[in-house]
């Protein structure tokens, strides 16, 4: 090995030259023992605590295949611990590595157990841009969020029973409406979406999180397309029923804020008190109509005269003081005329078309600031097509985290990718968010697969990407970075040769920090 890896210093240890000294020659004090093996003269000659082979270590080249079986041998005799301990367990067995740091870095990334933990999720994204539905405004709960709430204890004279709310969100104005079902089940969720449909009409779309009630509901739909009641009912409107992502509740932090207003109105309003099923009823009516008639837009106070739209402004126009089918006080009681009711019936339509203008011009001006994006933003996705990816379930540790394949990246109307479509071992396909997916650096459309290299080295190293040009190593040098453990091409970097042994390298992306301390620079001019 130490004669494919260090002819140049085996020769010279063979032959000493004194007007050529070898830096590595040098810097570790190299010498040749009794049985012709390159060894490293240590400073603990004096101590006897270790023997020989360990206070003067053997070389061993850094992308040597038997090194790569020795570190790995290392690694997995510490229980999988990083880079440090592995490093006193190269020398407790009495072998030197030159940037054993950076080697033993590059023969970890292949360790597949240390994969599945020590994989993490692609960096945060900037906010995405608001959805159509959420910024064309037709009528109310067009477009409708739903979610249930956590359960409430109802009194019904002999015992506490269980009773949730189940909550429809409109997406443009912000109105809610709350409905008091027993259980979570189908069927007490087509009940309760049947009784606000006569009230508000069939939504064209409903939003809704992946919990059970509505991944189930999604199957009952397409059984009931060939019933004839459902047909009846809601054939003619076309009801779609979309999902979020799993865990992934800042896709529906519309009706998720919701929620949170109507649960500190009823723990304030109730407290520890104990209510029967009507009392109940009359409460949430009113914490209802109260949430119904927040403002939607900010009023200052020098504004006197200017009143804030409220979502039951466009559910209940003719609740309108100005907005009375009748004559003032002070002229006889006579019936109304057509034109009076006429005239009526146009002042509402202005109103509501005032209330439109006022949504557009105050509401949605107010929604279209952008949130701040994230402190360290890093350009590419992780994930790719084809990728085996770890997906995140908060329910379960780490170690029972389920395996997919990436099918699909979904890209927004930015085209930024936050989500993608993955295939579990069972054939289900699902789309998750990419903060939920974890890659483990192995694809179906690797290049590894496809050639068979040379070492079981080079296997590895070719699922390593340089972010420089975003190609695998391909036989050529890499260096790491100290900082990030990120590896690039020699030649993306502007390096000529391998920096000396304690020298520490940094990446053009963690150079600037260092430049910002004070440190000098070690990229080349």
């Amino acid at each position: 090995m130490q004669q494919q890896g260090f002819p140049a210093k085996l020769e010279y240890l063979r032959r000493p030259d004194g007007d050529h000294l070898p830096a590595r020659v040098r810097d570790l004090n190299l010498y040749l023992d009794h049985d012709g093996l390159i060894r490293s003269k240590g400073r603990i000659d004096s101590s006897l605590h270790y023997d020989y082979e360990v206070k003067n270590p053997v070389l061993i080249a850094k992308q040597h295949p038997v090194t790569r079986l020795i570190i790995m041998d290392c690694h997995k005799g510490c229980c999988h611990l990083g880079t440090g301990s592995i490093l006193a367990e190269l020398r407790r067995r009495g072998y030197w590595v030159p940037q054993g740091r950076q080697a033993v870095n590059l023969i970890l990334a292949e360790c597949s157990t240390c994969k599945r933990y020590n994989s993490r999720p692609s960096p945060p994204k900037a906010s995405a841009d608001l959805p159509s539905h959420r910024t064309d405004f037709c009528t109310p709960y067009q477009h409708t969020g739903i979610d249930f709430t956590g359960h409430l204890w109802v009194w019904d004279g002999k015992r506490n029973i269980k009773m949730y709310m189940l909550l429809f969100t409109c997406l443009n104005i912000r109105a809610v409406h709350i409905e008091v079902v027993p259980d979570m089940s189908v069927s007490s969720f087509l009940q309760a979406l049947i009784r606000f449909t006569n009230q508000n009409g069939v939504p064209e779309a409903l939003y809704s999180d992946n919990a059970k009630t509505f991944k189930g509901e999604g199957r009952l739909f397409n059984r009931l397309v060939l019933c004839k009641d459902y047909q009846d009912r809601y054939g003619p409107s076309n009801l779609k029923l979309k999902t979020i992502p799993p865990f992934s509740s800042w896709y529906g932090g519309a009706w998720e804020r919701c929620i949170r207003t109507i649960k500190n109105c009823l723990y304030k309003v109730v407290g520890r008190e104990k209510l029967n099923y009507f009392s109940l009823l009359t409460i949430i009516s009113d914490i209802q109509r109260s949430v119904n008639n927040r403002p939607l837009t900010y009023i200052s106070s020098a504004d006197k005269d200017v009143t804030a739209i409220t979502p039951n402004m466009f559910l209940r126009p003719n609740k309108c003081p100005g907005l009375l089918f009748r004559l003032d006080e002070e002229a006889p009681s006579v019936p109304l005329g057509r034109s009076e009711l006429i005239r009526t019936l146009q002042l509402r339509d202005q109103c509501l078309s005032r209330f439109n203008e006022l949504w557009y011009k105050e509401y949605l001006l107010e929604l279209g600031r952008k949130a701040p994006a994230p402190s360290r933003p890093q350009s590419g996705d992780r994930v790719r097509k084809d990728d085996v990816v770890l997906i995140k379930s908060p329910l379960r540790p780490r170690p029972f985290w389920a395996l997919g394949t990436v099918t699909e990246l979904v890209q927004g109307n930015d085209n930024v990718v936050r989500a993608a479509r993955v295939r579990r071992a069972n054939g289900l396909v699902e789309a998750h968010s990419l903060k939920h997916l974890y890659p483990l650096e192995i694809s179906l459309n690797s290049r590894c697969l496809e050639e068979e290299p040379d070492s079981p080295l080079v296997a590895e190293a070719e699922t390593w990407l340089c972010p420089s040009c975003n190609h695998p190593q391909q036989n050529l040098a890499m260096i790491a970075c100290d900082a990030c453990d990120r590896w690039y091409h020699f030649r993306c970097v502007g390096i000529d040769q391998e920096p000396p042994e304690r020298q520490k390298w940094y990446c053009p992306e963690c150079e600037p920090q260092r430049r910002r301390r004070g440190r000098p620079s070690l990229l080349p001019a």
